[in-house]
Formats: C-alpha cells, sequence, structure tokens
C-alpha cells in the first residue's frame, strides 16, 4: 500500500508529528502502516490504477515479486534497517528534496562501504530509481539523482590493480561466436545427418534446428521457446509459431506452366507437406517472421509489439539448401500444425505400455548443453560459449566485408546517374533501396564440405594467458 498519501512526517526524536498534530510512537506507527499494507480492501482508486500499470509494466506481481534485487535490499534497509526514523518506501515521509537526495546517498553509501564499485553502485542507482518510476514516483525519484550521489559514485572507483584483475576474469569468460566449422561438428554429435527420426533422434535434430535458426537469422534464444509449455501466452512469448512461417512454392499448374505460390503456416500448409500435396523440392524459400518489441524504438513501442520483415531460407548454395529441406524435414515429421502451435514443439510420441506420450519443447538450455559437448571436444573452452555465441556467429559469418564494399559504390554509382539526391545522401538506401531474401552464413557458405574445413585457430589464439600454478579450462 501506498504510505505516502496517509501520512506527513516530522522526524522529532523516537516520535513523530502526524499533520493533525498528535505525536505517536514510531514502533506503534509501523505496525500499523504494516497491517494497512496487509488489507487488500484498503488498496481502492488510484493505488489499484498504479498497481495494475506496475504489473503491466515490469510484468511483476507487487506481492509476489516487487521489482528486482536492488529494490528488495532498498525496502529492507528502510524497513528494518533504521529502527527510529520512518522515511517510507519512496522517501515521501521526507519533506525536502535535498533531505531524501541525503538519505539515498547514505544508503549508497553503506554498499560502497560493502566493496561495491562504480559500475556496481551504477546499476543500483539505476535499478532503484527506475523502480520509482515503475510506481508512478517520478518526482521523488529525484532522489538518486544528485551531486552528492555523483560523489559517492566516484569514491566506488576501481583501482589500477582491481581494473587490472577485472579485465583478467573478463578475458576468462567472455563469449566468442560459432563459426560454421562448429556448426558442422555439432550438426555431426546432434545426428543431423542420419536421417533418424524417432523420439530420441527428433528431440536431437530440433536441438541442431534451434542452434541453426539463431546461427542463420541471429534469432535470440526466445525465439525458440519461451519457459514451460502452460507458461506460453501472448503477453510473455515471441517465440516461432507456424503461422509466422510462410512456404514459397514454384511448380507447374495448367498448361504445364510455372507458377509461383505462397503458403503460410497452419493447418492447410502442414497437411500438404505430410501428404506430399506440396513436394520438399517445390518449396524455394521459406520465410520466416516474428512479432517482437525488441528492436522498437521507444515511440513505437508504445504501440505494442511489431512484425518484422521476413527473412528467408533458400536454396542460392548446396548448403543453404540443405537447410531448407532439414526445416522441411522436421515440419513434416512433426505432423500437421495449427498456426499458433509453437515450431519447436515437438510431437507426442507414443508412450510406454499403451499410455499417450507427452509434447516436447526444445529449449535453449538443450541446445547451449550440446554446444558446450562439441567445443569442448574440439578443446575449446566451453566458459567462451553460450546462446548468445550463436547471435554472435551471425552478425560475424554473415558479414561480407569486400561484397558490402561493392555494393556501396554501386549504389553510390546509381545516385549519381540519377542525379535526384545529393552526393552521401543516405535518403536513397533508407526509403528507395528495397532488399530481400538478403543470405544469411548458411547462404554464404557454398557446403558442409567447405564448412568443415575452416580452421579454429582464431579460437585458440584468444584463449587467455595460463600462469604456471593455473590449470586450464579448456578441454585437452
Amino acid at each position: 500500500m501506498d504510505r505516502g498519501g496517509l501520512y506527513e512526517l516530522e522526524l522529532t526524536g523516537r516520535k513523530i508529528t502526524a499533520q493533525e498534530g498528535h505525536e505517536i510512537d514510531v514502533e506503534e506507527l509501523r505496525r500499523a502502516i504494516r497491517r494497512a499494507d496487509g488489507k487488500k480492501e484498503d488498496l481502492v482508486g488510484d493505488q489499484e490504477i498504479m498497481e495494475m500499470i506496475y504489473k503491466r509494466r515490469t510484468k511483476a506481481d507487487e506481492r509476489e515479486k516487487d521489482g528486482s534485487r536492488a529494490w528488495k535490499h532498498w525496502t529492507n534497509w528502510v524497513d528494518e534497517k533504521l529502527p527510529d526514523v520512518i522515511l517510507g518506501r519512496h522517501l515521501q515521509a521526507v519533506r525536502d528534496l535535498e533531505t531524501r537526495q541525503k538519505w539515498a546517498a547514505m544508503y549508497i553509501g553503506t554498499w560502497v562501504k560493502a566493496g561495491e564499485v562504480e559500475e556496481q553502485i551504477t546499476r543500483r542507482v539505476t535499478a532503484l530509481r527506475a523502480n520509482f518510476r515503475n510506481h508512478g514516483k517520478d518526482e521523488l525519484g529525484k532522489c538518486w539523482e544528485s551531486d552528492m550521489m555523483d560523489s559517492v559514485r566516484r569514491t566506488a572507483r576501481r583501482t589500477t590493480e582491481q581494473a587490472r584483475e577485472k579485465l583478467f576474469v573478463q578475458a576468462r569468460r567472455k563469449k566468442w561466436d560459432v563459426n560454421m566449422r562448429i556448426m558442422y561438428e555439432l550438426a555431426v554429435d546432434l545426428g543431423a545427418f542420419d536421417g533418424t527420426w524417432d523420439e530420441r533422434g527428433m528431440m536431437r535434430k530440433g536441438m541442431f534446428l534451434g542452434a541453426a535458426m539463431m546461427f542463420e537469422f541471429g534469432a535470440r534464444p526466445s525465439n525458440q521457446s519461451h519457459g514451460k509449455l502452460k507458461e506460453q501466452d501472448e503477453e510473455k512469448g515471441h517465440a516461432w509459431r507456424y503461422e509466422d512461417i510462410k512456404l514459397v512454392v514454384d511448380r507447374r499448374g495448367e498448361g504445364n506452366a510455372m507458377r509461383r505460390e505462397n503458403w503460410q503456416g497452419g493447418k492447410e500448409a502442414t497437411r500438404m507437406l505430410v501428404n506430399k500435396t506440396i513436394d520438399k523440392k517445390d518449396v524455394t524459400f521459406i520465410g520466416i517472421a516474428r512479432p517482437t518489441d525488441k528492436m522498437t524504438s521507444r515511440k513505437a513501442s508504445r504501440q505494442g509489439p511489431q512484425y518484422t520483415e521476413p527473412a528467408y531460407i533458400g536454396r542460392r548454395t548446396e548448403l543453404e539448401s540443405w537447410l531448407l529441406d532439414f526445416l522441411l524435414e522436421w515440419l513434416i515429421n512433426n505432423g500437421e500444425r495449427s498456426g499458433a502451435d509453437l515450431i519447436f514443439e515437438r510431437k507426442a510420441f507414443p508412450g510406454t505400455r499403451g499410455k499417450p506420450g507427452r509434447k516436447a519443447m526444445v529449449k535453449k538450455s538443450h541446445i547451449v548443453n550440446a554446444l558446450k559437448d562439441t567445443v569442448m571436444r574440439l578443446g575449446l573452452g566451453k566458459e567462451h560459449f553460450s546462446a548468445g555465441s550463436f547471435r554472435k556467429g551471425y552478425m560475424t559469418n554473415g558479414r561480407n566485408g569486400h561484397l558490402g564494399k561493392m555494393q556501396e559504390e554501386a549504389l553510390e554509382t546509381v545516385i549519381q546517374r540519377g542525379q535526384n539526391w545529393a552526393p552521401g545522401s543516405l535518403v536513397p538506401k533508407k526509403h528507395y533501396l528495397q532488399e530481400y531474401a538478403v543470405e544469411g552464413p548458411f547462404g554464404l557458405t557454398e557446403s558442409w564440405e567447405v564448412a568443415k574445413l575452416e580452421s579454429l585457430d582464431k579460437y585458440r589464439m584468444r584463449e587467455v594467458g595460463q600462469y604456471e600454478h593455473e590449470e586450464t579450462g579448456s578441454a585437452e
């Protein structure tokens, strides 16, 4: 319950004076406030609205998960560590801004004394300021912005020796990108080439497909799945669904003429794949898009999640064609599905003793554990690889510097020929140039034969130097 609207307090030793002028014992008032906080029926009017806004903004129930760990530490300090003072969780019991700033700086000072350094202090202050804002206390939140707070931060700067130690630890933990050689070895380890689609085989192939999709599109792990199946809902996840994919089919129609068809993912498309009304070889592209609020500007985010432009897997190289067929095999073996079903939800297989089996979700942890097993087999440190390594690999492998330079030169030549834009103008590129079906790493690599020859030397040279008394974290 927000106590700011109930009390205007002045500190007078162990007593406080309420607006009416009556002195109240601090502990008595504290107990009364706690009793009021525990009564749901007291939360009416504006307070209910603020709780609704808070829950929408933070996806957290104020009673179950009231913000971050930093907020819990702060409320504990305010409620329990200052027995003789009533401040309020948002310092609403303190009359003027300067005094609120002093209390905020004093609190942060306890963390400096405890050994936290500048960036840790900055994260803590940012989290607390955000929580004030989430509770609709923007004005009170100004207590975290002051010259006094800046001075406290400066006292927490690292020494040169501490900075050196931090850099060494960061180098030990630094996450690397995945290259095509690692993707090939991961495909071997997960049975992507063996053609087995039984319960275990399909699950392992789903793990490789999840890795390949993150690598090919730079997708986030949450595009694969979002928590447990029962937690899937429109508000929480942007995991890929069947309705997010589109089959581009080129086949002969009446009069033997070639025609292009577009089939959105769902029951009809999967039914035609399963019963071979659509032949795999006739699918020339698969386009994949999804709604997300991760890549919108602050202004656009007010409109909610935006739907991304489709990215395509095609048949421009032997390797990209293999990936397209592999994805189609997954769709076929997973059976007929509705548009709302999740792509990485594996179908249920028959259970033991005649009992029905269960569906299974390909999760981020499955994929990451498989990746770590593979890199260890290759003699690389598993601590350097995570789900983010696939996104790093997408950017690193997808970049083609020479081609990019040639494209920029060609674009400038076209602009100069047209004489409709100023030299160096970004308008043509931003508003008139239409790019689609741009190749990802699989489309830029000719075949698995090429991929498996890619060197791992760039990883080995990035390993941190080893002291004589230390043991390496890499596998032999």
